[in-house]
């Protein structure tokens, strides 16, 4: 994973699409941004990727905007997309909320401070 800043909005475009195997199958689920959904878009209508899974977007603004949700024909169906939930599982849901039970005891203890606030 790496973070969406100037050096890496991009990253992954039709340069490096091109250097990939033909049928390979993209999983974008850095950050938004970092994948150039424009180049994409064309390596899958092409048909130069297999598929690709989409979990982060540059914008979740307008839908319009995002190349692949105008792809058309068998390119639209080696697409999926998910709604920034690739990191929720079963083990991250459990740790976070014994996280926040802990801060729960913590503070009705009268203790300790909470940890992870977020201000």
């Amino acid at each position: 994973m790496c973070p969406c800043c100037r050096k890496t909005t991009g990253m992954i475009g039709r340069r490096e699409f091109a250097m990939m195997k033909p049928g390979a199958i993209l999983i974008q689920g850095s950050r938004g941004g970092v994948v150039d959904e424009a180049a994409l878009a064309e390596a899958l209508q092409s048909g130069q990727l297999g598929g690709a899974a989409v979990d982060v977007y540059s914008t979740s603004r307008r839908r319009e905007i995002i190349p692949c949700f105008a792809l058309k024909g068998e390119a639209a169906h080696r697409i999926l997309f998910t709604p920034h939930i690739a990191g929720v599982t079963r083990q991250s849901t459990a740790y976070l909320f014994r996280a926040a039970w802990r801060n729960i005891e913590r503070v009705f203890s009268g203790k300790e401070s909470p940890r992870d606030v977020v201000t």
